[in-house]
């Protein structure tokens, strides 16, 4: 499938509306290949991907938002090249078939179905107050956590305030606000770690989405048929198919394209930072009981799990930047080689991964160790 531009019929078409009509087409098709989607598409995963290309392990992935967020990706790009053909034509630079380019812009973007970010944001931050007053409610029960404890009780009544505030009634929001200026900073902390956890849990299905946004954009033009056999993380640190087609649109405009916001690494960026800062507190709280110093606690959590957090961290930060056309890192990301002595290629794994997971199994004994002397 795939729509191609008519620039043969007639006089050959301008640089500047054949370049846009490339681009066109190409979010055209893939809308068309997100309509085609079953509802819980069934995506490769890594696993033996290499050795079973035509038969990979597929695994059922959250489809959810997945059209919504290709619109906003369309309309952010487009809206961006509209500004930027206004900037050149009002400049007087502007080439030949700019102004066509930008009626063809123009026209895609008034057919594209509206979507009000701002009533979703709204519904986001909502969500995210309604998780978190829940959470607050169940980890006393889950948790052993005393329900008369202050900070849970202080933290459950900001979440009400916050949330009744949203009837808009004067007493409801300066109560909010009185209450978000006498709480302590340990119940500031605590809500704040709270919603932390409630947007992840939030935005964990939609970073699903987004990865196979990128995965069907990076797959043109043959996203329809290797979609559901090309492993999503192979996408997350390339930018080829649309987005090369978009690179070549503001090149011509002699631009920068609009920047994707990277949904799907903000959403794993808590991971190890909450995750290393719970650890810490563990391996500290047990250290005192022991040696009587909470501060060499401390210290020794934060090297024992410094580096898998800093491995990971690098990680997000690699595949940010190769995203944005810089070489993929060859310490952080897998690569294949020709060996002399086989016939098929083979991967050479990240020595930053190999050393972290060397480290797990002694690492682990000295965790264990630690709580054994409490």
């Amino acid at each position: 499938m795939g729509l191609t531009p008519d620039a043969q019929i007639g006089q050959p078409a301008p640089e500047a509306v054949a370049t846009v009509r490339r681009l066109l087409c190409a979010y055209a098709d893939t809308l068309a290949v997100i309509d085609s989607l079953p509802l819980v598409p069934m995506v490769a995963t890594g696993w033996h991907w290499r050795s079973r290309t035509s038969v990979p392990i597929r695994l059922p992935r959250v489809s959810w938002m997945l059209r919504s967020l290709m619109l906003w990706h369309i309309d952010r790009v487009l809206a961006g090249a509209e500004q930027r053909f206004h900037q050149r034509s009002a400049l007087g630079i502007a080439g030949a078939g700019e102004a066509d380019a930008l009626g063809a812009v123009a026209e895609f973007r008034a057919s594209l179905p509206a979507r009000s970010r701002a009533l979703r944001v709204g519904v986001l931050a909502l969500a995210a107050l309604v998780v978190a007053q829940l959470l607050v409610r169940l980890m006393p029960r889950h948790l052993a956590v005393d329900t008369r404890l202050p900070t849970a009780a202080a933290t459950n009544q900001l979440f009400d305030s916050t949330l009744g505030a949203l009837q808009l009634t004067a007493n409801s929001v300066g109560s909010a606000v009185d209450l978000l200026f006498k709480a302590s900073p340990a119940v500031l902390a605590g809500a704040v770690v709270l919603l932390i956890v409630s947007l992840y849990l939030i935005l964990r299905p939609v970073a699903s989405a987004f990865r196979l946004k990128r995965l069907l954009l990076n797959l043109y033009p043959e996203a329809d048929t290797r979609w559901c056999n090309t492993p999503a993380s192979w996408s997350m640190s390339r930018s080829a198919g649309v987005y090369r087609l978009e690179q070549e649109t503001f090149e011509m405009l002699k631009a920068g394209v609009p920047v994707e916001p990277p949904l799907d690494l903000l959403v794993s960026l808590p991971i190890p930072i909450i995750g290393v800062a719970w650890l810490v507190g563990l391996v500290a709280v047990a250290n005192a009981q022991t040696v009587g110093s909470e501060v060499r606690g401390a210290v020794i959590a934060l090297v024992i799990c410094g580096a898998p957090a800093a491995a990971r961290l690098a990680w997000l930060a690699a595949v940010w930047r190769a995203r944005h056309g810089d070489p993929r890192s060859a310490w952080l990301f897998t690569e294949e080689v020709i060996v002399p002595w086989g016939s098929k290629p083979v991967r050479c794994r990240a020595p930053a991964l190999i050393g972290w997971v060397s480290l797990l199994v002694p690492l682990g004994y000295l965790i264990s160790s630690l709580f054994s002397r409490s």
